[in-house]
């Protein structure tokens, strides 16, 4: 399907994810599935994610973590975390609260509020 990234299915059970290529494969395909999220091509269509957006773009890192697709890959929020340090793409914040931290497209952030 044009512009959907389908992840390879975890392997193992649920929990945390083993060192090793296997845990690197998880990390770079989380990462490509919630930079997918913000891309341009998925903002334009992607009211329910933009909707959950807060005045400045942000949006809370449970919702980007509890999204079937990442679901598949890691019931964990901090492997998510993990997965995107680094981005060129996603930027996060710690904040207090139940929450823990939040998300945001790292860029032109202010077009899609």
């Amino acid at each position: 399907m044009h512009g959907v990234y389908y992840p390879p299915q975890q392997v193992g059970g649920r929990g945390a994810i083993p060192a090793g290529p296997a845990k690197e494969q998880i990390l770079a395909a989380v990462r490509q599935q919630v930079e997918y999220y913000f891309s341009v091509e998925n903002l334009c269509k992607d009211l329910f994610l933009r909707q959950r957006m807060d005045a400045e773009g942000w949006i809370p890192l449970p919702v980007i973590a509890g999204f079937n697709r990442i679901r598949m890959m890691t019931p964990e929020p901090a492997v998510v975390l993990e997965a995107i340090q680094g981005s060129a793409v996603v930027e996060v914040e710690a904040v207090g609260g139940a929450d823990g931290h939040r998300l945001r497209k790292m860029s032109d952030w202010q077009s899609w509020v």
